[in-house]
Order: structure tokens, then C-alpha cells, then sequence
């Protein structure tokens, strides 16, 4: 009998999985055949009735195509399983939303689930499912950042005072988030409402909703990472106020089992995190204070690079069975 096999897209430019996925096999004997690729070299067209194919593009310079791999040619195919490792959306407003649609109109098996994916394009979605978990646990339990969410329609519509909500209004100084932007992008400081008046002036040349938090005079920042069932610890220091971006210092980071219970939580957002990171700062106060969830595209430290990219080998075999042949699993 001749062997099957399935089809694994991957949507990711930082590792090879090429490599990591060869002589990958499912519990029924099908092997696993990898096709990676980026959002950029993506077509993708979806039937109600035969599922997903994909048109994947050769890799050009810049983007040398990974060695021995496909990503040489042009090629279509037609995937079983997808892991996506890369943000639908990049700074310059760039959108692969038609992609991700695409894969959720024929219900492809995804990792992290394509609905999580989608969703996850909009920030101030995934803060409102932290609001969820902050409701549930208490505020002591999961202290979260406090935020202030404006549409930006001020201008065109002649509203008379921002905030309108002067209770809540964010104290001074105060963090401006802008859209979706992500990795220490579309983020400034105001210290004074003069500050923030101008702030809004260069907000109303876009259509952007941008939010308010409070500046937390940090110590340091740290990462609670979960793959699947594994936890990871990791500490980030800068010589720059937003913590991910400049003269990045590294270390493990212990974990207590209160942080485990967070990303236990929130794991469970949106239909299920399989890859999922937590942001926390600790304030120079020694308070622990949540600022954001970060899902399948995760940055890895490369320290543990090799050991966690097992981790997600692991995991996408082991939802592969449980849709494939989940009657051979262990009870």
C-alpha cells in the first residue's frame, strides 16, 4: 500500500521547518510534507466543496529561499494542516486579511486556530478578551494595564472635549498606541496635554483608533511564554522606555504558578491559543502589571531556540493526529 501523505503549510520566514518537520510522520503512517513559505507569496483561493489551494510563489531577493527546500519554484498545492508563525499585518499597512479569510472559508486546521488569528489583527480585540480574564481572576489575581480606546473620529466630527469620560481619562504621562501596530512600532510618550494635542494632530492624517494607557516606570519587562503545554520564563531589559526595542538584555525568567494560571487563562481566549506569550512589567514599585497578549507569532529567545522549536514540532504532530487519526491516540 502506498504511503499518504499530508500536507503541512507553513507561513514563516525566521526558521526552517524544512528541517525541523523531516521524517515527520503521523500515528497512521502518513508522512508529513512541509511547504513553507511568506504571506506575501501567497495566493489563495477557496471551494465549499474541494477546500483550499494555494499558489505559492518562488522566494526573490531579498528572500533567499531556504536550501534543498521548494521555495526555489513556483508551486501549487493543496495543504491538509497550516502553522502560522507570521503576523497577517505589518507596519507599513500591508494587510494579508484575504489570506487568513481564505483559510477560514474552507475551515482549514490551523495553528494557532484561524478564527484566534484573524481576530488577533485588532489589539484592541485582544485587550478586550484580557478584560475577560482580568473580570474572571479579579484584579489583585491579574492586575492589567488601564486603557483608553478612541476611534479618532474627533476631528471630522467636532467633538468638543477628548477624553469625554474625564474619570477614566489617562493620567499624565501616558503611552499612544496606535491601530495594530506591533514589535515597538506606532507607540509614543505625551507628558502633558500639550504634548497629546499635538500627538492628535498627526492621528487626524490617518483613520487609525489609537489608545491611552499610563507610562509605567518600569524595572523591567518579562515574557510568559506558552507552546503548547510548555511554559517558558524570560526577562527583557533596555536602555530604551518601551522595554522591546533598542539595547536588549536577555535571561531566564522564573515562573510561579500564578503565571502559569495567567497563561492558562488566557489560553483559552478566542477559541483556544495553542502558541501564546504574556507581557508583564514590573514597575519599579514591585508591582506586576499585564500590558498585552501576544499570539502564533511569537518571537523565540534564541537561546532556547532549538529546544522550543521542538515544542511546536510536538504540538503541531499532536493536533495533526487529533484530526487525522484521533482514535490512535493514548486514552
Amino acid at each position: 500500500m502506498a504511503q499518504k501523505s499530508k500536507v503541512l503549510l507553513v507561513v514563516d520566514y525566521a526558521n526552517n521547518y524544512y528541517e525541523l518537520m523531516k521524517g515527520a510522520t503521523l500515528l497512521n503512517g502518513d508522512s508529513v510534507k512541509v511547504e513553507q513559505t511568506r504571506w506575501k507569496y501567497m495566493h489563495t483561493e477557496a471551494s465549499s466543496e474541494g477546500g483550499t489551494i494555494v499558489h505559492l510563489g518562488q522566494h526573490v531577493y531579498p528572500d533567499e529561499p531556504w536550501p534543498w527546500s521548494s521555495q526555489k519554484n513556483n508551486r501549487t498545492v493543496k495543504p491538509d494542516f497550516c502553522l502560522i508563525r507570521n503576523f497577517p499585518l505589518d507596519s507599513h499597512g500591508d494587510t494579508f486579511k484575504s489570506q487568513v479569510l481564505a483559510l477560514k472559508f474552507a475551515n482549514l486546521p490551523c495553528i494557532n486556530n484561524i478564527d484566534s488569528i484573524y481576530l488577533s489583527m485588532e489589539r484592541a480585540f485582544q485587550y478586550a478578551e484580557l478584560l475577560k480574564v482580568k473580570k474572571a481572576l479579579g484584579k489583585e489575581a491579574f492586575d492589567l494595564v488601564p486603557m483608553y480606546y478612541f476611534s479618532n473620529d474627533k476631528i471630522k466630527l467636532s467633538v468638543p472635549a477628548s477624553p469625554m469620560d474625564k474619570q477614566n481619562e489617562t493620567p499624565y504621562p501616558r503611552v499612544v498606541k496606535i491601530g495594530s501596530a506591533h514589535a515597538g512600532r506606532g507607540k509614543l510618550r505625551a507628558f502633558n496635554a500639550g504634548e497629546m494635542r499635538d500627538i492628535e494632530g498627526v492621528l487626524a492624517l490617518n483613520n487609525n483608533y489609537f489608545t491611552t494607557e499610563p507610562f509605567l516606570n518600569a524595572d523591567f519587562e518579562y515574557r510568559i511564554q506558552k507552546i503548547g503545554n510548555h511554559y517558558r520564563g524570560f526577562m527583557r531589559k533596555s536602555d530604551h522606555w518601551m522595554q522591546n526595542v533598542g539595547n536588549l538584555q536577555f535571561q531566564d525568567y522564573p515562573l510561579t504558578p500564578q503565571h502559569k494560571l495567567w497563561a492558562d487563562e488566557c489560553a483559552k481566549m478566542m477559541g483556544g491559543l495553542d502558541i501564546m506569550a504574556l507581557d508583564v512589567i514590573r514597575t519599579k514599585e514591585g508591582k506586576d502589571v499585564v500590558i498585552e497578549i501576544n499570539d502564533t507569532a511569537i518571537g523565540i529567545m534564541y537561546d532556547h531556540e532549538t529546544e522550543d522549536l521542538q515544542h511546536i514540532k510536538e504540538l503541531v504532530l499532536h493536533r495533526m493526529n487529533e484530526h487525522f487519526c484521533p482514535h490512535l491516540l493514548s486514552k
